[in-house]
């Protein structure tokens, strides 16, 4: 179902408006989700943020990527193999480790994961324009969509709240499924669920009574189930697999097609407080 992303990244070229959102330059579309400032911002002293890359986009292989500063003379990275030591860039699923970096503005480079410099090849996918990232910040930069409908991809970067509360869960939602324009989260399935995280835009996360995390005493074993915004039919349910401890901050992705020949909808779950292993945050993709 995957294709390597050097195979795939004439296509991506062949379309720089549809894909990546802005009509002059590329952007990453930046997503508000109403963090709050890490606590050692309170001295005034932090003028570094971190960010991570996720990717869900279905079709290209695993990938990384290079930044460069408003006042860099070219290109430094790639990042997730020299700063999270990870040969080989992030696979389709997973997340990776954070990365610190001065809080500026970047222009981003998507290269191949097995190409290991910044260098850019005529079909390389185009450079994309982030806004200013502030000091004391964690952030994902989000990558979703299908290869084989290039107007569907989308770059999201998230702010990240990665605050623990004792003896609960904290969790949000991220609907990154080209095929669902706005989807609910929701515990049980059927006549027994219940709405919890709701009206996920695509490419955004959703929101529980206004806030983008949802707080809880924790999931063992859990039904959930992800609903169409307005639908009372579940899209897809995962039953007795979901799992969020508490004590920990967990993002849920809602990625896939509705087509079951290309691999159907899946709920991908990452527990962002835990240890990172192999320059990854530890996920784990659900299928129904």
């Amino acid at each position: 179902m995957k294709r390597p992303l050097s195979r795939a990244a004439a296509l991506l070229a062949s379309a720089v408006g549809s894909v990546l959102l802005g009509c002059q330059e590329p952007v990453v579309n930046a997503i508000d989700s109403g963090v709050n400032v890490d606590p050692d911002l309170a001295g005034g002293t932090v003028t570094t943020t971190k960010f991570r890359i996720g990717h869900f986009i279905l079709g290209p292989g695993p990938f990384d990527i290079c930044l460069k500063g408003p006042t860099d003379a070219d290109f430094s990275g790639p990042f997730v193999l020299k700063s999270a030591m990870r040969p080989g860039g992030v696979p389709y699923a997973n997340v990776s480790a954070y990365i610190e970096t001065p809080a500026t503005n970047y222009t981003v480079r998507v290269v191949p994961g097995t190409r290991g410099s910044c260098n850019k090849l005529g079909a390389d996918l185009p450079d994309l324009g982030i806004t200013k990232l502030q000091p004391g910040r964690h952030y994902t930069i989000a990558a979703m969509g299908d290869l084989a409908r290039i107007s569907t991809i989308k770059f999201s970067l998230i702010e990240d709240d990665l605050s623990v509360q004792g003896g609960q869960a904290r969790m949000r939602f991220i609907n990154a499924s080209a095929d669902v324009s706005s989807a609910d989260l929701g515990f049980g399935s059927g006549a027994q669920w219940t709405p919890q995280l709701t009206d996920a835009i695509y490419g955004s996360v959703g929101l529980t009574s206004g806030l983008a995390y949802l707080t809880t005493p924790g999931l063992s074993n859990a039904t959930v189930a992800v609903r169409q915004s307005g639908t009372a039919t579940d899209s897809l349910t995962i039953t007795s697999k979901v799992n969020i401890a508490p004590g920990t901050v967990a993002s849920t992705i809602f990625s896939g097609l509705a087509d079951i020949s290309k691999g159907g909808f899946s709920l991908i779950v990452c527990n962002d407080s835990a240890p990172i292993q192999n320059g990854l945050t530890p996920c784990i993709e659900l299928l129904k």
